[in-house]
């Protein structure tokens, strides 16, 4: 709000440039001249502002749940890894002539554990050795397959 008959270019009558009193209440820590407008925001730009935060937190929400689901999986498929391993490695410590298909198992619940063991191949003498590990997660079938040789 302007004040009425405010005038910062007066003059006195030597005619020095007189002081504006407005300069001296500004100084004082009264209420400025500027209109209301220039105070604060809009109705329109905390609406704006709402919307930016809300975008951004809806993303970053979105992206926590993605990078979860992905922790779960990869744990799950980490596990049936070291299961897989395991069991390769107790084949692998059998003997020759031991060394047998077998499974399905069932580990830790969630697991089901497999394995085929082809002889003489690819050569005489030589076990293949394959172990599959599969699970369900969020409805669809996953499975890890590990395959060895053992020598006679």
């Amino acid at each position: 709000m302007i004040r009425p008959n405010h005038n910062p270019d007066k003059r006195d009558k030597s005619g020095k440039q007189a002081k504006c009193k407005c300069v001296n209440e500004i100084k004082r820590g009264a209420p400025s001249f500027y209109p209301a407008g220039n105070r604060g925001f809009t109705l329109i730009e905390i609406v704006i502002a709402v919307f930016l935060i809300v975008t951004a937190l809806v993303g970053l929400t979105s992206t926590t749940v993605i990078a979860i689901k992905g922790n779960s999986f990869s744990k799950m498929m980490t596990t049936a890894t070291t299961l897989a391993q395991d069991k390769m490695e107790e084949l692998k410590n059998r003997s020759y002539t031991n060394i047998s298909s077998g499974g399905p198992e069932v580990v830790q619940t969630s697991y089901t554990r497999s394995w085929t063991v082809a002889t003489d191949s690819p050569a005489t003498n030589i076990k293949t050795i394959g172990v599959t590990v599969a699970w369900s997660w969020q409805g669809t079938s996953h499975s890890v397959v590990l395959n060895s040789m053992a020598g006679n």
